[in-house]
């Protein structure tokens, strides 16, 4: 039997059509959701957290279109060629002691970091942008980006992954115990524990909830290991022991959490007092907000008592201008942090994910 023309035609757009239609990424036998699986650990509980809108935008991605576009751009680009060996590369530090496994050592970010930002900045992330705006069942995605964050998706990428790059990277000179230099992530290690790779985890999280109420016109001070006022009036001397300080490495913080302190998304969330000068989050609104979850209290290793005695503020802003007695080196590019776009009312799905991604950011790089 002889096929028409018509109907060859007509078959093609119907499977054009199933295959572009928005189904979220957490339909059985999705293809990108099976391909997350294979290297993404609890993708299914992650996955159910998506707003409906990057879900339907990430479920209608093809892996197979998307590879298609990365492999010959990987090939195209000589930063690339390192990524194999950066992904099989054991850790920076095989301590079995915990807090002396987190010391990042500068050989390391030398090793894997500094040729990789090139890569994912010139080809990785312009190939899922093209992904994005090839697709119409992400155009509802992409303006939840700019309305929650002030930018579009490669641009908040791009901007997050080498912020974070030079929190743990960046390296600072001298470094501690006659090292010409070392990386902040060390530097960070080695301030909480106070140099102490035995410290307890009372005695971090004691320094980690003062860090967590140093104002912004006291984090200059804070951070050189200086006596400052907290956002409850205290005056500490304690937080950090000198020479065991972040002194420069708070520059590459100050800078990821000036730009979170940007997003549209915490002005109409109502958190500003986290960020702006001369405000805090009153402990006591926090533990009324926990309710009856006790076994939080036991999980973050604080009592309710000092969770209701703390005022919670994220200092930020300015701290460039700091005097330090260590220089800073970048590994990462200065980067332009005005918004790219402004963002009316959201939904409720997008303002919960930014929360809730701007906090665990704050919580992974300890301040």
């Amino acid at each position: 039997m002889k096929i028409s023309t018509a109907t060859l035609a007509l078959t093609t757009l119907v499977l054009e059509a199933q295959a572009q239609s928005c189904q979220p990424l957490s339909t059985p036998g999705n293809p990108m959701l099976a391909a997350l699986k294979s290297f993404v650990p609890n993708v299914t509980t992650l996955v159910a957290s998506f707003p409906p809108t990057w879900s339907s935008c990430l479920g209608s991605i093809s892996p197979t279109s998307f590879m298609a576009d990365i492999v010959p751009a990987m090939a195209s680009q000589p930063s690339c060629a390192a990524l194999p060996a950066v992904l099989a590369a054991p850790p920076s530090n095989t301590s079995t002691n915990l807090w002396a496994s987190l010391n990042v050592s500068v050989d390391y970010c030398t090793a894997t970091v500094q040729p990789v930002l090139p890569c994912i900045n010139s080809v990785l992330l312009p190939a899922a942008v093209k992904q994005l705006n090839g697709n119409a069942c992400c155009s509802a995605m992409v303006q939840d980006f700019k309305t929650a964050f002030g930018d579009a998706p490669d641009v908040f990428l791009t901007k997050l992954i080498n912020m974070a790059s030079d929190v743990i990277c960046s390296t600072q000179s001298p470094g501690l115990n006659g090292a010409v230099s070392q990386t902040c992530g060390t530097a960070w290690t080695q301030s909480l524990t106070g140099g102490d790779v035995d410290a307890s985890v009372s005695t971090i999280t004691s320094r980690l909830l003062t860090a967590l109420q140093v104002p912004n016109n006291q984090a200059c001070a804070a951070a050189r290991g200086d006596a400052f006022t907290t956002t409850t009036g205290q005056v500490v001397s304690t937080l950090f022991t000198k020479p065991y300080v972040p002194d420069s490495c708070i520059q590459p913080v100050d800078t990821l959490v000036s730009y979170m302190r940007s997003w549209p998304a915490y002005k109409t969330q109502g958190m500003p007092q986290l960020f702006e000068n001369g405000q805090c989050i009153q402990g006591r609104d926090i533990t009324k907000a926990l309710g009856s979850y006790s076994t939080v209290y036991i999980q973050l290793g604080v009592t309710k008592n000092q969770l209701e005695g703390a005022c919670f503020h994220v200092a930020n802003g300015g701290l460039g201008g700091c005097a330090f007695s260590t220089q800073l080196t970048r590994v990462a590019p200065p980067m332009d942090f005005s918004m790219s776009a402004t963002g009316a009312k959201k939904s409720n799905a997008i303002a919960s994910s930014v929360t809730l991604l701007a906090l665990t950011v704050v919580a992974a790089i300890l301040w």
